[in-house]
C-alpha cells in the first residue's frame, strides 16, 4: 500500500549519516510514501542507506535493493552541487511561484 505521492522532485539532502529517509518500512506490509522520479543528492564520499524490516529484522538496504521493492522507481542519487547552485535553485523555484 502506498501513502503520500512524492515524485519529480529534487531532494537535496544535507546528511550526516546515510539515511535519506526517516520512515516506518517494513517489506511485508509496505505502507509508505510513493517516491518516485526524485533526484536525491547526497555528499561526495557518502553511500546512501535504507533502513528497512526484511523478514521481521531492520535491515540497511542499498538502493538497488530499496528499489527492487517498488520505492523510489526513476529516482537517481547524485553528489550534493555547491551551495550557490542550490540558492539558485531556490531562486528559479521562487520565481516561478504566484
Amino acid at each position: 500500500m502506498v501513502g503520500m505521492k512524492f515524485g519529480s522532485k529534487t531532494f537535496v539532502h544535507v546528511i550526516r549519516d546515510r539515511y535519506p529517509y526517516s520512515m516506518k518500512c517494513d517489506t511485508a506490509d509496505l505502507f509508505v510514501s510513493n517516491l518516485t522520479n526524485n533526484t536525491i543528492y547526497i555528499p561526495s564520499g557518502k553511500e546512501v542507506g535504507f533502513n528497512c524490516k526484511v523478514n521481521g529484522n531492520v535491515t540497511e538496504l542499498t538502493f538497488e535493493q530499496w528499489q527492487s521493492y517498488g520505492l523510489d522507481l526513476g529516482t537517481t542519487i547524485k553528489v550534493t552541487p555547491d551551495i550557490q547552485t542550490i540558492i539558485q535553485w531556490g531562486r528559479e523555484i521562487l520565481q516561478h511561484t504566484t
